[in-house]
């Protein structure tokens, strides 16, 4: 399948520039640089005590050229290679990646990113989000996106003062990126501020999309962290980010989403059946004072979850298996991996 059949905004040229008025973005040209080999991988778990919140993670990383890969399934349902608990590629200091996943879903459902982004360089930290993730989910948890963006932060916090992982982590190139709630939830490490509100009223009005089914029924100001929906949770650390299939595009209006001063790359599907495009990606791209949008088709909301295995397209069909039969999801993850690791050299740095 080509390139301008996955990302139909593409035009003819070499390089792709996006058309039309949202945005205006350019993907990468040939290779993003000579991959490093192999990519090691562990986990580790952060107590946040003020919260009350255990936040598992996942590190993905550069490893040693004699490090040994081998097969393991994530999440049950994602099958990926990695080195466990392999030797660090080199001594000298890496961007770091934070990933956030989307609503009810797990810190795997991105490995396929993660495992591209090592593989070019970078550090990645995928997290979990405590009372929003698969097996620990409410309504809730679904609805207070607000609670999510601490979590990053409070990570980040934790590997820079490590022994272990500080001396590995360079500072000044912090990125973030994440997937419909992820989305917003990097978004709000860039300073976008939540108008809950705002989101009740296109949830009660008629052009309700199907999102808000998730969050029938809950009143937001009944909750009892309600007060801090709209606060800001910019971390100034964090240089550019990446939201795909963003979510709670309804949440914001161009005030919200002024403060956000950092690059931003939003990547979202036109035939997306949860957050519907027009309300959410492109609501996002058209607002965000320094975004640009690339578009993806076929593929539905959960195009930017891994691949699964045959258990996971069995027991988990709604996240595994692609409305659209044309999908190839492999494909669309290459190009976004790729695309990706030109955004954050680009603005992180290389």
């Amino acid at each position: 399948m080509s390139a301008a059949r996955l990302f139909p905004s593409v035009t003819g040229r070499r390089c792709g520039i996006l058309l039309g008025t949202l945005a205006l973005a350019s993907f990468g040209c040939g290779d993003s640089g000579v991959p490093t080999s192999p990519v090691g991988w562990t986990t580790m778990v952060v107590h946040d005590e003020g919260r009350d919140r255990t936040i598992p993670l996942d590190l993905w990383y550069p490893a040693a050229d004699d490090a040994g890969e081998e097969s393991v399934v994530l999440g049950g349902i994602y099958p990926v290679r990695v080195a466990r608990e392999a030797a660090f590629a080199s001594s000298g200091k890496r961007p770091l990646i934070l990933l956030s996943h989307g609503s009810g879903g797990g810190r795997a459902d991105l490995s396929w990113l993660a495992r591209h982004l090592a593989r070019h360089g970078f550090l990645v930290a995928s997290i979990e989000h405590p009372g929003n993730r698969f097996g620990d989910d409410s309504v809730e948890g679904v609805v207070s996106v607000w609670r999510r963006p601490p979590d990053l932060s409070l990570a980040l916090d934790r590997l820079l003062a490590s022994p272990v992982w500080g001396r590995r982590i360079d500072a000044s190139r912090i990125g973030a990126a994440g997937h419909s709630s992820g989305g917003y939830t990097v978004l709000a490490l860039g300073g976008a501020r939540f108008d809950a509100g705002r989101l009740a009223a296109y949830c009660a009005g008629a052009r309700a999309g199907p999102d808000c089914a998730l969050a029938m029924d809950v009143d937001l100001a009944e909750l009892p962290d309600f007060d801090a929906a709209g606060l800001s949770y910019r971390d100034d650390r964090v240089g550019a980010v990446l939201a795909m299939a963003p979510a709670v595009g309804q949440g914001f209006d161009a005030d919200g989403l002024s403060p956000v001063r950092i690059p931003v790359r939003i990547v979202g599907s036109r035939d997306d059946e949860l957050t519907l495009f027009a309300l959410h990606a492109a609501h996002y791209a058209m607002a965000l004072p320094r975004a640009t949008l690339v578009t993806v088709r076929p593929g539905g909301h959960f195009v930017y979850l891994s691949i699964c295995n045959e258990l996971g397209r069995d027991v988990a069909a709604l996240v595994c298996v692609d409305p659209d039969p044309a999908t190839d999801r492999g494909a669309v993850h290459d190009r976004i991996g790729r695309d990706a690791v030109a955004f954050f050299r680009r603005t992180l740095g290389s």
